[in-house]
């Protein structure tokens, strides 16, 4: 008898009072407040969508094999959504300690964030295409909610320490943006599947051909607007501007490397043969550009000071990651 009340104890332990759901494992503890696994789901399902919109199914599982630094790709993408996971719930906790807890927030801004979020899908179908439930979901979007308004409180501080400014937003501009205009020949196909080597061997023949004219002197423009196999070129006349991890590796690397209307030699990627001519880029003579993207630049650089800052409240917090749930979760079962 005393066996039997025992282990009904031990079940009420383990099942909450919803009756018969399972307790979720805990994923990550900061000051002695608990994260779950589906919340830690929430964020790995996020960054798997990301890649699905760029990697062709038939790819994906030897993209999630392939290996970088003694790491496959979905490891990595599993350290990366407990980062941002981990940074959410440090923001989190810094808006606490604030006072900043959303706890009196009115509901219906949660909901209508919610909708937001959900666009068309139910609820219940993103539940379980995410491997995540209400109660993660609605902490998360308060979570969201109070990365906003402690930010407010920080940028109206004087004393916070924390300061973007229109100075430091053109100094950005001018020195971590880059403009570019290419002529591209390529070696695969419009579903991007490479041609014959006979055919990319011609490719190579006729990239090398334009790359002397161009050096000759011929006007860039004229032989872009020619011969280049890129579509955006049409809607890009003037140039791409970019910054870092916005292009190709290689097309970003040889574009850095050019000075000001310098032409690249051949640089090769794995859309085919780009001859690359890199243009001046400055607030003084592209306000227009610097106008339309400055929202955007503001935005990456508050990312970019927030990150600084969560480095800074991690030192004085107590964080715990139960590593055993992450490493047991397999790219099957996202």
């Amino acid at each position: 008898m005393k066996r039997t009340i025992a282990a009904l104890l031990c079940l009420i332990m383990v099942f909450g009072a919803a009756g018969c759901s399972i307790v979720d494992p805990t994923v990550l503890t900061i000051n002695g407040t608990t994260a779950d696994l589906p919340e830690y789901n929430y964020y790995l399902a996020m960054l798997k969508m990301q890649v699905t919109q760029s990697v062709s199914a038939d790819q994906l599982d030897i993209y999630w094999d392939t290996e970088k630094d003694g790491k496959t790709t979905f490891e990595i993408l599993k350290d990366k959504a407990l980062t941002e996971m981990t940074n959410m719930r440090i923001v989190s906790e810094k808006a606490k300690e604030l006072g900043i807890t959303m706890e009196s927030q009115d509901s219906q801004m949660v909901s209508q964030y919610k909708r937001q979020m959900l666009g068309q899908t139910s609820e219940e179908t993103f539940y379980k295409e995410t491997n995540t439930n209400q109660k993660a979901f609605d902490n998360i979007i308060r979570m969201m909610l109070q990365r906003t308004a402690l930010l407010q409180q920080l940028m109206m501080d004087e004393n916070s320490g924390f300061k973007v400014s229109e100075d430091s937003i053109k100094k950005t501009f001018n020195e971590e943006y880059w403009k570019a205009k290419h002529i591209l020949i390529k070696t695969v196909d419009d579903s991007n599947n490479p041609l014959s080597e006979e055919q990319q061997k011609a490719a190579q023949e006729k990239a090398k051909s334009i790359l002397e004219r161009a050096k000759n002197g011929e006007d860039f423009d004229a032989l872009m607007n020619e011969f280049s196999e890129d579509p955006g070129s049409k809607s890009q006349p003037d140039g791409y501007i970019f910054t870092a991890g916005e292009m190709v590796a290689e097309f970003e690397d040889a574009t850095k490397s050019l000075e000001p209307n310098q032409i690249s030699d051949l640089v090769k990627t794995s859309y085919g043969y780009h001859i690359i001519k890199r243009l001046p880029l400055s607030v003084e003579t592209d306000q227009e550009k610097y106008d339309e993207m400055k929202e955007n630049i503001y935005n990456a650089a508050v990312t970019k000071e927030l990150d600084r800052q969560i480095e800074e409240w991690k030192k004085s917090m107590t964080i715990e990651v139960n590593q055993s749930v992450v490493d047991k979760i397999t790219k099957d079962q996202i």
